[in-house]
């Protein structure tokens, strides 16, 4: 018995709108797509201001394990606002609080460590700091970063004395 195979071409349907004539102009859909983020600017910064009020918040509480991931949820969060609004800083700020409780334990997160990120995020949010301010600020996050992992590191290696 000898089956015959069939060939069936793969018809891209977005390929083929793409190519069909008419439609938008690459600088028209462009155009468009910064309209509507310039629409929802208010919106998302309201927004972006709310989550970094809710870390600053938690930072100052209980750091056990539901407040840390409620804070790294808010700061992946903002990495997203931040990125779309043209708050790069906050951002690259957010991001290094996600690195913070991501290499840590979430029983043991230095609490002064994720303070010090909110802080620096309400910071960079304003707006008050020049370029080179701004840089020092986001420089020395990724040095408390470093040391409250390896602090983290250290106290997870010590052997136990029984």
């Amino acid at each position: 018995m000898s089956a015959v195979v069939k060939h069936i071409p793969y018809q891209n349907r977005l390929a083929k709108l793409i190519r069909k004539p008419g439609g938008k102009r690459i600088a028209d859909a462009l155009q468009d797509a910064e309209a509507n983020v310039a629409a929802l600017r208010d919106e998302g910064l309201q927004e972006l201001d709310r989550i970094i009020a809710s870390i600053f918040r938690a930072g100052r509480g209980e750091l056990g394990p539901e407040a840390v991931e409620a804070i790294y949820v808010d700061a992946n969060q903002i990495v997203g606002v931040a990125g779309v609004f043209g708050y790069a800083k906050v951002g690259a700020a957010a991001f290094s609080l996600c690195e913070l409780l991501d290499r840590s334990d979430p029983g043991r997160c230095d609490r002064m460590a994720v303070q010090v990120h909110a802080d620096t995020l309400m910071l960079l949010r304003n707006e008050a700091l020049s370029e080179e301010q701004s840089q020092v600020l986001l420089d020395g996050l990724k040095q408390v970063t470093a040391r409250a992992t390896a602090a983290a590191a250290r106290g997870a290696q010590a052997p136990s004395s029984s």
